[in-house]
């Protein structure tokens, strides 16, 4: 069975015991959104208090807390200058406090059949072991 909220549930859960966050994004859409949203809907999981041990900011406008994502890789072949890139680019993201400002941030402009093999591959040359795997067990009670 499908379960959206069960899914957000999830993904809020590994937002909230991860300490920073990153994103890749192939292509964009719902998925795009949703994995964005996490960076600011933290706050109604931790009922606005400071979650210990994350690295978020405090938005004085509102006194709300939220937890940017500090690493994003877009893939797309959509163009922001038609309104396109399928939700937003990572400027309007900033904005919105889903990706910080200090964020180590690239968009790929190409077919996501090119890209992301390329890149997996150089991943793969670079890097032998994963050093810190995270545990998400508990994200998946």
């Amino acid at each position: 069975m499908i379960d959206g909220m069960k899914d957000f549930e999830q993904l809020m859960k590994v937002g909230e015991l991860s300490k920073k966050t990153g994103v890749i994004y192939v292509g964009g859409g719902v998925p795009k959104d949703i994995v964005q949203l996490m960076a600011v809907s933290l706050t109604l999981k931790s009922k606005n208090v400071k979650i210990e041990g994350k690295n978020g900011a405090l938005r004085e406008s509102t006194g709300e807390w939220y937890y940017p994502h500090k690493y994003a890789i877009q893939i797309t072949t959509d163009n922001p200058v038609f309104g396109g890139l399928s939700g937003c680019t990572f400027e309007e993201a900033i904005s919105w406090g889903k990706i910080s400002k200090d964020c180590r941030k690239v968009t790929c402009y190409c077919d996501a059949t090119i890209a992301l093999p390329l890149i997996a591959h150089a991943l793969c040359e670079r890097i032998e072991k994963r050093k810190c795997v995270p545990n998400l067990k508990k994200a998946m009670e």
